[in-house]
């Protein structure tokens, strides 16, 4: 995943997670047409509206508190994957090498 789309080696644990993620909500099980996710938790499907490919160049917006008047309204990422503590997908901003959570993000 990472060498795919030349991401740092650094990123490792994100590739993992999101991997993690996707495989618990889509992934092989014993029980035919039911997912990890299906049998552990007992619910109906999982949507899968949300999956990005992972690495994917996208924007996130930044917040009119965070920015000046004349400042960019959005800062260019890559998709790391998505929050377990909230809605919202993980990105990485590769200009000030950090990874930030966010809803406001145009794929």
């Amino acid at each position: 995943m990472l060498h795919s789309k030349d991401l740092p080696l650094s990123l490792w644990a994100e590739a993992v997670n999101t991997a993690c993620h996707v495989l618990n909500r889509t992934g092989p099980t014993t029980v035919k047409g039911k997912s990890p996710m299906e049998l552990w938790f007992k619910r109906d499907p999982v949507s899968i509206d949300h999956f990005h490919v992972f690495g994917t160049e996208c924007f996130v917006h930044v917040p009119k508190q965070r920015r000046r008047k004349w400042e960019k309204k959005s800062v260019a990422g890559r998709f790391m994957g998505y929050c377990d503590e909230k809605d919202g997908y993980r990105i990485w901003l590769p200009d000030i090498n950090q990874i930030v959570t966010s809803r406001d993000v145009l794929f």
